[in-house]
């Protein structure tokens, strides 16, 4: 099965901008360098897609959820990403 071509081109372009930085070993630096990559990983949404943002209720906490709707859905499918 080949790799859709978005994809690969997404990681040639991770990999030629991170090339030269090795992974960080403290956390917060992990976690500077997640952000970096998740604004580098943005692309736009499709128009026919609806985007809801809410947030679940839970004992101790929330847990904030972003929910993508097509709308023209054949068949109801979910996909969770933790």
């Amino acid at each position: 099965m080949a790799i859709d071509p978005q994809i690969h081109a997404y990681y040639r372009r991770m990999a030629e901008h991170y090339a030269n930085h090795p992974a960080a070993i403290e956390a917060p630096a992990r976690r500077e360098r997640f952000e970096d990559v998740a604004t580098h990983s943005q692309w736009p949404d499709p128009e026919d897609v609806t985007v809801s943002q809410f947030e679940i209720p839970l004992p101790s906490a929330s847990l904030p959820v972003r929910l993508f709707r097509p709308a023209q859905a054949s068949q109801p499918r979910l996909i969770v990403y933790f």
